[in-house]
């Protein structure tokens, strides 16, 4: 049984979710105050609560949208990081192939599909070729 960090005295700055990785000694603080009263069985994972059971699966996308409101800026989803980090890759000259690889799409044609529009150098690239197919451009020749 895994007690309930908020009942049995940690101070309120600690009742927040910790990082194994990043804090360790968090967890340790958490495990030496909960003894065995603390979740053993994910230590290996990255993210867990203060009690050592792992996060909710909503709970970073919940979060933001607290930070989202609490500093004012203006209303997106989690999810829309995920776009504004492809757009910007693909903006930079990241090919589409590795967008394709650092999102884990499992086919190329997702990507393609989701973010071709954005790709201008390979829009300016093709007019300038068509260009240079019907006389307009000269220095493709």
């Amino acid at each position: 049984m895994v007690l309930d960090a908020s009942k049995c005295g940690v101070p309120q700055k600690r009742k927040r979710f910790f990082c194994i990785g990043a804090l360790g000694k968090a967890d340790n603080f958490m495990q030496d105050i909960l003894k065995t009263g603390y979740c053993t069985e994910y230590l290996e994972y990255i993210c867990v609560d203060q009690t050592g059971k792992l996060l909710r699966p909503n709970f970073v996308s919940d979060h933001f949208t607290y930070l989202i409101k609490k500093f004012g800026l203006k209303k997106i989803r989690f999810h829309d990081l995920r776009h504004t980090c492809a757009s910007l890759l693909l903006a930079n000259g990241v090919p589409m192939k590795q967008i394709q690889i650092w999102l884990g799409h499992s086919n190329f044609s997702t990507t393609a599909d989701i973010y071709a529009h954005l790709d201008m150098s390979a829009q300016i690239q093709t007019g300038s070729v068509a260009g240079a197919l019907f006389g307009q451009d000269k220095s493709l020749s």
